[in-house]
């Protein structure tokens, strides 16, 4: 008897799996730092809860999302199916993914990064970046220095959910770009963080802005800013406007940025 207790055992221990259920995951959204910096690949990952709403599916498609510290994964609703006893190998594999283009809305709760909406296509199973700026109460320039300011439209308007893109030529057609984003008060900050130090006998770095925006924006409808198209923007001095706005600018300063006898930046539609 003793001698045949482990395979006794065993046959107790042992569980006869009936079936198993296969739900394969959409999609997952993941959250990144828009402008931590300008290479995607670099940006840093957000790593905690944010709310997301889904505000529309093409076609129209019944889904289920799980959130985690930093994602969301996406299923298709009622999408498992059953196999017979132990799944194998090719019950497993990843079916052909729908064609869904979804429209979602990103908030946080802790308000470190301003909202948005995006649209982007669903089902390849490879994750989807969803990039959110920085609110300007959260951008820190420290010794690095920075730009700052306010859009306003030409009737004064402020324009929230912006997209301002700084490209500095720190050598000769060799750049180092920036990004920022409005808040719905129109305001941004924009960190030099990755501007290296002025060269011997340069005395300032060649920059352009430009501003991306929707003219009529409102600060309750978010903006994908993916989507924005360019605006116009009133030169430092002149009241002529154009696609760039020229400055200068030194490492570690930090400086005002507005259009000419204002004390804010005017934009109009291309």
């Amino acid at each position: 008897m003793t001698e045949n207790l482990p395979s006794a055992l065993t046959a107790a221990n042992s569980v006869k799996v009936s079936e198993t259920l296969i739900d394969h995951c959409l999609d997952v959204f993941y959250w990144i730092d828009q402008g931590s910096h300008e290479l995607a690949t670099n940006r840093t990952r957000i790593n905690r809860h944010l709310i997301e709403t889904f505000i529309a599916i093409v076609p129209p498609t019944a889904i289920k999302s799980l959130s985690k510290s930093g994602a969301c994964a996406v299923w298709l609703k009622n999408s498992g199916t059953f196999v017979e006893g132990i799944a194998n190998d090719a019950d497993v594999q990843f079916p052909a993914p729908p064609n869904l283009t979804i429209t979602i809305e990103v908030i946080d709760p802790l308000q470190q990064f301003l909202p948005r909406r995006a649209q982007k296509q669903m089902g390849s199973g490879d994750g989807i970046a969803i990039g959110l700026f920085k609110a300007p109460h959260h951008i820190n320039f420290n010794s690095q220095g920075g730009i700052y300011g306010q859009i306003k439209n030409q009737n004064g308007d402020v324009i929230p959910w912006a997209v301002i893109n700084l490209q500095v030529e720190i050598v000769t057609s060799s750049f180092v770009n920036f990004s920022a984003q409005t808040n719905h008060l129109g305001e941004f900050r924009l960190s030099l963080k990755r501007l290296p130090p002025l060269p011997e006998s340069v005395n300032s770095y060649s920059a352009a802005l430009s501003v991306k925006a929707n003219v009529n924006a409102g600060p309750s409808t978010y903006e994908d800013f993916e989507n924005l198209p360019d605006v116009n923007v009133r030169q430092p001095d002149s009241n002529s406007f154009s696609s760039t706005y020229d400055l200068q600018l030194v490492p570690g300063e930090t400086k005002s940025i507005s259009s000419f006898e204002q004390n804010h930046l005017t934009i109009t539609t291309t």
